[in-house]
């Protein structure tokens, strides 16, 4: 399934405007990608319409895992 950007737009200003809490993950980092999903600018598409709650995952499956990248989540949240 591709999605273009002005989808992905109305998708994430729809998430915003609904006070969805969006999950930021680390798990594409950590399978060898070089970006968090949603990446940068899905999340400020997001902050544009308004989305302010964020929480940050690792979908950690092993304790060695757990919390991994989180730290480079976290500051990207603050965006």
């Amino acid at each position: 399934l591709r999605v273009d950007d002005a989808q992905m737009r109305r998708i994430m200003h729809n998430l915003g405007q609904h006070n969805t809490v969006l999950e930021i993950n680390t798990s594409a980092l950590r399978k060898g990608g070089f970006t968090l999903m949603p990446d940068v600018p899905l999340l400020t598409y997001y902050k544009e319409a308004g989305g302010t709650h964020v929480t940050l995952g690792s979908d950690a499956h092993t304790v060695k895992e757990l919390g991994k990248d989180l730290n480079r989540a976290a500051q990207t949240a603050d965006l």
